[in-house]
C-alpha cells in the first residue's frame, strides 16, 4: 500500500487473506482473517455528480457485502484503543460467524497521510478458510411474492448508520431484511447530516391479514429512530 502511494496511485482497494495468531485462554490459536485497506476515492465523479470518497460508512458496507457471502449481518461496536486505528474512528465488528475491527489508519503510523486517508478491516469469517462459503440450505419459496418498502431517512452528525439500522431492525420486527441501499453526505445537507435509504422485505400472507399490522410498525419506526438516534424519516415508497 505504501508503495501505490508513493509511486502516486491517490485511490485504491487491496486486500489479502493470511493467518491471524494469538493466545486463547493461555493455549496458542490461529485462524484465516481478511484484511482490507482502502483509500480515495471509492468511485470515480462524473460532471453531474461528484466523486464518492472511502469512509466509515462505505467501508462497512464493503464488510457487509462479504458477510452476506455468509448469510451474516455485521453489527458494530463502540471504538476501542488501538495502535494501529484512530482514536475514535473504529469500531468492532461482531456476528454469530464474523468478528473483527474496522477503522482509519492511526495518525501516529509512519505511513499516515492527511490525504488521502487510509482506512483497514481485518475480519474473521466463517468458511473462509475453506475457500468457498458453506452449502446453501434451499426451501421451496413461499405462496405469496414478498413486498418491499423503501424509507428514506435523515441522520444526524451523532448518530451513526449502524445505530439507525439496528433500531429499524428492532422496531419493524416482520421484516424477513432490512439493508441499506442508499447513502448520501454532502450539499445540500447540513455538514456531517447524511440521507439514508433503507430496503424493508416483508414476507406477507395469502390472505394479506398482516398488511395492517406491516403499516403500523413502519408508522412506529419514524419515533423509534427520532428517540434513538435523533434521525427523520423523509419519505416511504413501495411496492
Amino acid at each position: 500500500m505504501d508503495a501505490n502511494l508513493r509511486y502516486g496511485a491517490t485511490s485504491g482497494a487491496i486486500f489479502e487473506v493470511g493467518r491471524g495468531y494469538g493466545s486463547t485462554k493461555g493455549a496458542p490459536s490461529e485462524w484465516t482473517r481478511l484484511a482490507v485497506a482502502v483509500w480515495g476515492d471509492r468511485e470515480q465523479g462524473a460532471p453531474s455528480v461528484g466523486a464518492t470518497a472511502w469512509n466509515l460508512d462505505e467501508l462497512k458496507r464493503l464488510v457487509a457485502q462479504v458477510a452476506h457471502l455468509v448469510g451474516e449481518r455485521p453489527a458494530y461496536g463502540s471504538s476501542v484503543e488501538s495502535a494501529v486505528l484512530h482514536p475514535g474512528i473504529n469500531a468492532v465488528i461482531t456476528g454469530d460467524r464474523i468478528a473483527g475491527l474496522l477503522g482509519e489508519l492511526h495518525p501516529a503510523s509512519p505511513i499516515w497521510r492527511d490525504e488521502p486517508r487510509i482506512l483497514l478491516a481485518e475480519v474473521a469469517i466463517a468458511g473462509l478458510r475453506a475457500g468457498r462459503v458453506e452449502t446453501a440450505q434451499i426451501s421451496l419459496p413461499p405462496a405469496t411474492p414478498p413486498v418491499t418498502r423503501d424509507v428514506a431517512l435523515l441522520i444526524p452528525a451523532a448518530a451513526t448508520v449502524g445505530q439507525v439500522v439496528a433500531v429499524a431492525r428492532s422496531a419493524v420486527s416482520r421484516a424477513t431484511n432490512v439493508e441499506l441501499f442508499d447513502l448520501f453526505a454532502g450539499t445540500p445537507l447540513a455538514p456531517g447530516e447524511r440521507s439514508a435509504g433503507l430496503r424493508f422485505t416483508f414476507q406477507p400472507s395469502a390472505t394479506g391479514a398482516d398488511d395492517e399490522a406491516i403499516a403500523a410498525e413502519l408508522t412506529a419506526l419514524e419515533g423509534a429512530v427520532l428517540r434513538a438516534c435523533g434521525a427523520r424519516i423523509r419519505g416511504v415508497e413501495g411496492q
